[in-house]
């Protein structure tokens, strides 16, 4: 399994319940930053079925339209199964796990790839498959399960199965609620529709579910934590076809999802937005508007109200209150919290065109302590593929070049079997192809190489129907941001990408796009909105492209939310620093896209110790090539006889002669030019080898570069800073994530997923 190493999970609601094999399982982790959450303790239910060896089993397992396995198993008794740490015993010796292992080792169309044991709860998860046939896929994060007809509300190895049972394990929510129109005036009536998936129906495989309870809901402009994000204004039951008719008597954004009172159903939540009546004009007179007489212009029959959008001068004195913000988090190893935050910094900095090196709190730069890191944090090591092409970006937007050694060895890791195999690179799911893409690309790998074009692949095989990328099979805004910003890349460097991809991503950002002018779940994040902002921003597309008819845009969110000391708060505990939105924040303000990459730095090579100054400009003196210097790369420049090379100070000793400019002969020395150019005195110095400063030029524009990053049960914490204070480190632990059987069941009022993190911490 792949894991995200780009997000941790958080989900937020009025009241979140776990239902530790006390409801169905359901839906796995996402990942995404979040502080420590301390989740009320459930009971653990267990089945106390006893199951008789040598059973037979109907068992189907499903995989979107396709049936993996089909027929009749017989269940041999097991007592215990292995996961990546070793042996466990089983809850039931004959239960849809078991069968699941049975039906493996008799299939060459499926194989469990990812299993995962609890101790807390004394329970398997079932996380991933890969899908062999027709083509190789890993499907993970969303496998339930039904028993002739119904839904246990125990684990998938916990259930004991009886002779003859039907199971089947399919990958897919259970419900989901749809409306026939999701932004409409006030007053409108829209149609609630709830679904039932058919597992069972290959033909139809979604049918309406009748006498639902569908809760209606609001955010919560006074929330406390992430356990009352929403506020419930009704509750609606749909009727014997499954809908239910609603006319909603006030604008705002709304969300709409399935529940019930023993969460034994659930759906994840749609967003309804609700607009203002359209006016209606109150004469059909017309007039001669008056002439702006201070704007110069003159005629076109009036002047029309501009679209509102956040002035340059106000997103440099947020772009810069960030980066000041970040200074002062600076410790005197160089870094900024951690590794992580620090290569996020770096690329934030360069988005401003500064320099790694040139920021310091002590005599250590950033860049310095980028460049004596070895890979050593724990969020790291869950996934070095992810971390590997952070890095590299960091040294790009330092002003590293490509070439340099330091750069290529993580492009050698990159394309090692340690991270790219059976043509797949990473973890599952696209958040580490992503930044794969941009480091490969950036450094000059091809877009035709055959890395390049299996990411590609990769990336643009995970584009849902509606046009939405995912975290390993969840949607969101942000990884579709991301994606949309990688494949803009890889077209500027030479890749074909269909326009289609393009259009379709981005009717679903609009179609996502909230009334704060964001995204997020409910109420805009600047973490989801900064993603989706890099995707935007590749596209050459800026806010009057994204100004909704609320006036609001991407970057309204970015400005209005960030408090006055320069950082963003968590929506989960106010007064801590949201470091997730805040190192993403001020690339998308200036409108820039990863990769961010500086042009290095010139080098000018001290003259020696004899030496004065000279200024001016010295025709080609020499026909051996000149070393160039740079700061990170050696290259050579060929002098020809019509050659001029601009010359600092401190390139040449001091001639006290005019040099006399001479045509050279491809035999010509180097020290029978000097000699034939400059006084004998002259010569031990200028025979010298000479390093030139090539000129400076214009940084480079970028075309752009955390979600979720890490596994579900990891705990990573960040070191505070010495002296406590309101904006202390956030402490960043993964919320234990239950191990339902085949999914996991988050219920309450509302149930989201909020935030995104990138790489891992990295």
């Amino acid at each position: 399994m792949k894991m995200r190493n780009f997000k941790i999970p958080i989900f937020i609601g009025m009241t979140i319940v776990l239902i530790f094999f006390s409801a169905r399982p359901v839906q796995a982790e996402e990942t995404t930053s979040t502080p420590e959450i301390t989740i009320p303790t459930q009971e653990i239910a267990t089945s106390t079925a006893t199951s008789t060896p040598g059973l037979s089993i109907n068992f189907f397992l499903r995989y979107q339209d396709s049936f993996l396995f089909s027929g009749a198993v017989t269940s041999t008794a097991t007592s215990s199964l292995m996961d990546t740490a070793g042996s466990h015993s089983v809850n039931a010796s004959s239960s849809p796990l078991t069968i699941l292992t049975e039906a493996d080792a008799l299939s060459d169309n499926f194989s469990i790839s990812q299993l995962d044991y609890y101790d807390a709860y004394q329970s398997f998860y079932l996380n991933c498959l890969v899908i062999t046939a027709p083509t190789s896929t890993s499907a993970c994060g969303n496998w339930n399960y039904s028993v002739n007809g119904s839904y246990p509300s125990i684990g998938m190895d916990s259930y004991g199965l009886q002779n003859n049972d039907t199971v089947y394990i399919y990958f897919d929510d259970s419900w989901k609620i749809t409306a026939t129109t999701s932004t409409f005036p006030i007053n409108t009536t829209t149609t609630l529709q709830t679904w039932r998936y058919n597992y069972d129906n290959l033909d139809d495989e979604w049918t309406l579910d009748r006498n639902d309870t569908v809760d209606i809901s609001i955010p919560n402009p006074n929330q406390t934590g992430w356990w009352d994000t929403t506020i419930t204004t009704t509750t609606l039951a749909t009727n014997a076809s499954g809908t239910v008719e609603y006319a909603f008597s006030a604008t705002g954004t709304y969300f709409a999802k399935i529940t019930s009172t023993d969460y034994s159903k659930w759906s994840w939540p749609i967003t309804l937005t609700v607009l203002p009546a359209p006016e209606t004009p109150t004469s059909t007179a017309t007039s001669t508007p008056e002439t702006d007489t201070n704007t110069g212009g003159g005629g076109g029959g009036g002047s029309l109200t501009p679209t509102p959008t956040i002035s340059s001068a106000d997103i440099a004195a947020k772009t810069q209150s960030i980066l000041n913000f970040l200074k002062t988090q600076q410790s005197a190893d160089g870094k900024i919290i951690d590794a992580s935050i620090t290569d996020w910094a770096i690329m934030s900095f360069g988005a401003n065109n500064q320099y790694a090196d040139e920021i310091a709190a002590s005599s250590t730069s950033l860049l310095n302590f980028a460049k004596g890191y070895n890979f050593t944090d724990e969020s790291d090591l869950l996934n070095l593929c992810a971390s590997y092409p952070r890095h590299t970006l960091a040294f790009l937007a330092s002003g590293m070049a490509g070439s340099d050694n330091t750069v290529q060895n993580l492009i050698s890791k990159i394309k090692s079997a340690e991270c790219y195999k059976n043509n797949k690179y990473g973890l599952n799911g696209i958040n580490d192809d992503v930044f794969a893409l941009f480091a490969l690309l950036a450094t000059d790998t091809p877009a035709n190489e055959l890395i390049a074009n299996d990411i590609l692949a990769t990336i643009i095989a995970d584009q849902t129907a509606d046009g939405a990328f995912t975290w390993a099979g969840w949607a969101s805004a942000d990884i579709t941001g991301a994606a949309v910003n990688a494949l803009q890349y890889a077209k500027n460097k030479g890749a074909t990408i269909d326009q289609n991809i393009f259009t379709k991503a981005k009717a679903y950002l609009k179609s996502q796009q909230l009334a704060d002018g964001g995204w997020g779940f409910g109420v805009s994040d600047p973490l989801t909105t900064g993603w989706a902002m890099m995707g935007v921003n590749s596209l050459n597309e800026g806010q009057t492209d994204w100004t909704n008819s609320q006036n609001k845009n991407p970057w309204s969110v970015l400005t209005e939310q960030l408090k006055t000391d320069g950082y963003y708060e968590s929506a989960w505990a106010p007064g801590i620093v949201d470091w997730f939105g805040t190192k993403h924040a001020v690339p998308a303000l200036l409108g820039k896209s990863w990769p961010i990459i500086l042009t290095p730095k010139p080098q000018p090579t001290p003259a020696p110790a004899n030496s004065g100054g000279v200024g001016g400009s010295v025709g080609s003196i020499l026909s051996t090539p000149i070393e160039t210097a740079s700061s990170t790369a050696t290259s050579t420049l060929p002098i020809t006889a019509t050659s001029t090379l601009a010359m600092t100070s401190s390139t040449l000793p001091v001639i006290s002669e005019p040099i006399e400019i001479i045509a050279l002969t491809p035999t010509s020395s180097a020290e029978e030019i000097v000699k034939n150019a400059l006084p004998s005195s002259s010569v031990p110095d200028i025979i010298k080898p000479l390093k030139l400063s090539p000129t400076p030029t214009a940084p480079a524009q970028s075309t752009i570069i955390s979600q979720p990053e890490t596994p579900a049960m990891a705990n990573i914490t960040n070191s505070p800073p010495e002296t406590p204070s309101p904006i202390a480190p956030l402490e960043k632990k993964v919320a234990t994530t239950t191990a339902t059987g085949s999914a996991i069941l988050f219920a309450g009022a509302t149930i989201f997923l909020f935030g995104r993190l990138l790489l891992t911490f990295i």
